[in-house]
Protein backbone atom coordinates (compact mmCIF):
# COMPACT_ATOMS: atom_id res chain seq x y z
CA UNK A 1 0.00 0.00 0.00
CA UNK A 2 0.84 3.43 -0.39
CA UNK A 3 1.32 3.99 3.59
CA UNK A 4 5.04 4.73 3.10
CA UNK A 5 4.02 8.04 1.06
CA UNK A 6 1.74 8.93 3.61
CA UNK A 7 3.54 8.74 6.15
CA UNK A 8 6.97 10.65 4.92
CA UNK A 9 5.34 14.27 4.68
CA UNK A 10 3.69 13.97 8.16
CA UNK A 11 7.44 12.88 9.82
CA UNK A 12 8.57 16.11 7.80
CA UNK A 13 6.33 18.42 9.23
CA UNK A 14 6.63 16.99 12.87
CA UNK A 15 10.49 17.26 12.42
CA UNK A 16 9.59 20.76 11.69
CA UNK A 17 6.63 21.70 14.44
CA UNK A 18 9.53 20.44 16.40
CA UNK A 19 12.10 22.67 15.26
CA UNK A 20 9.89 25.46 15.62
CA UNK A 21 9.43 24.66 19.11
CA UNK A 22 12.68 24.26 19.91
CA UNK A 23 13.79 27.53 18.16
CA UNK A 24 10.69 29.11 20.05
CA UNK A 25 11.58 28.10 23.34
CA UNK A 26 15.06 29.07 23.02
CA UNK A 27 14.36 32.54 21.90
CA UNK A 28 12.10 32.78 24.91
CA UNK A 29 14.25 31.43 27.48
CA UNK A 30 16.83 33.67 25.86
CA UNK A 31 14.74 36.51 26.42
CA UNK A 32 13.85 35.59 30.17
CA UNK A 33 17.46 35.18 31.30
CA UNK A 34 18.36 38.40 29.69
CA UNK A 35 15.91 40.21 31.48
CA UNK A 36 16.68 38.18 34.79
CA UNK A 37 20.01 39.64 34.32
CA UNK A 38 18.93 43.09 33.71
CA UNK A 39 16.29 43.21 37.06
CA UNK A 40 19.80 42.21 38.58
CA UNK A 41 21.57 44.68 37.58
CA UNK A 42 18.44 47.58 38.99
CA UNK A 43 18.76 45.98 42.31
CA UNK A 44 22.12 46.19 42.56
CA UNK A 45 21.83 49.95 41.72
CA UNK A 46 18.68 50.34 43.63
CA UNK A 47 20.42 48.79 46.96
CA UNK A 48 23.58 51.10 46.34
CA UNK A 49 20.80 54.72 46.28
CA UNK A 50 19.50 52.92 49.26
CA UNK A 51 22.26 52.57 50.99
CA UNK A 52 23.49 56.59 49.74
CA UNK A 53 20.11 57.62 51.19
CA UNK A 54 20.42 56.32 54.25
CA UNK A 55 24.15 57.95 54.69
CA UNK A 56 22.53 61.49 53.90
CA UNK A 57 19.46 60.44 56.20
CA UNK A 58 21.85 60.23 59.20
CA UNK A 59 23.68 63.22 58.26
CA UNK A 60 20.65 65.28 58.07
CA UNK A 61 19.35 64.01 61.21
CA UNK A 62 22.64 65.05 63.23
CA UNK A 63 22.36 68.41 61.21
CA UNK A 64 19.09 68.92 62.64
CA UNK A 65 19.79 68.30 66.24
CA UNK A 66 22.26 70.73 65.93
CA UNK A 67 20.17 73.74 64.02
CA UNK A 68 16.96 73.14 66.02
CA UNK A 69 18.74 72.67 69.51
CA UNK A 70 17.16 74.47 72.22
CA UNK A 71 20.22 76.68 72.77
CA UNK A 72 20.34 77.62 69.18
CA UNK A 73 16.75 78.25 69.20
CA UNK A 74 17.31 80.67 71.66
CA UNK A 75 20.31 82.52 70.26
CA UNK A 76 18.38 83.06 67.18
CA UNK A 77 15.67 84.18 69.02
CA UNK A 78 17.68 86.78 70.74
CA UNK A 79 19.41 87.87 67.11
CA UNK A 80 15.77 88.52 65.66
CA UNK A 81 14.75 90.34 68.59
CA UNK A 82 11.70 87.94 69.73
CA UNK A 83 10.14 88.54 73.50
CA UNK A 84 8.79 85.95 75.44
CA UNK A 85 5.29 86.76 76.47
CA UNK A 86 4.04 86.25 79.38
CA UNK A 87 -0.17 86.35 78.87
CA UNK A 88 -2.15 87.40 76.38
CA UNK A 89 -5.41 88.68 76.46
CA UNK A 90 -8.40 88.68 73.93
CA UNK A 91 -10.55 91.35 73.04
CA UNK A 92 -13.70 91.34 71.56
CA UNK A 93 -14.00 94.11 68.57
CA UNK A 94 -17.33 94.03 66.42
CA UNK A 95 -17.20 90.29 66.72
CA UNK A 96 -13.76 89.69 65.99
CA UNK A 97 -11.28 88.82 68.50
CA UNK A 98 -7.93 90.53 68.28
CA UNK A 99 -4.97 89.39 70.44
CA UNK A 100 -3.23 91.76 72.51
CA UNK A 101 0.48 91.45 74.42
CA UNK A 102 0.41 93.06 78.10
Amino acid sequence: MNTYILSAPSSKISWAALGTIVCALSLMYIVQINKLVELTYQAAEYREQVQTLDKETATLEQLSGETFSTPQLEHMAQLLRFERVTSVNYIKIGGEVVARNQ
